[in-house]
């Protein structure tokens, strides 16, 4: 019995719809890359690229304050695009990098930050590369670095004493251990003494004598 082609008519149309909507709702999630996000309107990519460089500049670790000023900035427009499209499918990959190069700044607050992305990848994105990659990481153990300025070596009498930082929370139970490094402390600079003033010199009195021909105004011959 052949179909009706009014019926079949009507299927396509409700065929090409779906399809149509489903493309539509993907789209929807997905940032475009001529979208800007944060104060310094970086799109998606700009905001990977941004965060590669700084882990490259980073070397092992870092508390250079242009590249905390960088990171920050570029998270920022990270956290502006995740609002705006929470179901997009480059987010993990992005907090992944967040984790990365928060890991290679050696301050409190870095560390802390690196440990939560690390979490939300674990957590939040258990089915995807990078959250599989962090859960088998934190498995291991998580250790957090802290770089402590180098002080005076000596200081000097009657300063008042730097106030320890506040450190990251250590959790064996969450294998999360954390590791302090002290810079060397910098020696002070040698105050150098006064150069003596210069012992006045008294200007001799001018003579009542004439002055001496050699010296005098030279005399015409008549």
């Amino acid at each position: 019995m052949r179909a009706n082609p009014i019926h079949r008519i009507a299927w396509s149309v409700i065929f090409t719809l779906a399809v149509t909507m489903t493309e539509s709702h993907a789209a929807s999630t997905q940032a475009p890359a001529d979208q800007y996000f944060g104060r310094l309107k970086l799109s998606y990519i700009a905001i990977n690229n941004t965060l590669t460089d700084a882990r490259a500049h980073a070397g092992p670790y870092t508390v250079d304050p242009d590249i905390i000023n960088k990171v920050a900035l570029a998270e920022s427009a990270f956290l502006d695009w995740k609002s705006k499209y929470p179901k997009d499918s480059q987010i993990p990959r992005t907090t992944f990098l967040l984790a990365q190069v928060y890991l290679k700044i050696w301050t409190t607050q870095a560390q802390d930050k690196a440990g939560n992305y690390l979490i939300q990848l674990r957590d939040q994105y258990p089915a995807t590369y990078f959250g599989k990659t962090t859960k088998a990481d934190l498995a291991k153990g998580f250790t957090k670095h802290v770089l402590i300025a180098g002080g005076p070596c000596l200081p000097a009498p009657g300063a008042t004493p730097t106030p320890a930082p506040k450190l990251p929370t250590a959790s064996a139970q969450k294998k999360i251990n954390v590791q302090v490094i002290s810079a060397p402390c910098v020696p002070a600079t040698p105050s150098l003494s006064p150069s003596p003033s210069p012992t006045p010199v008294t200007a001799p009195a001018p003579s009542s004598s004439p002055s001496p021909i050699s010296s005098a105004t030279p005399q015409r011959n008549g």
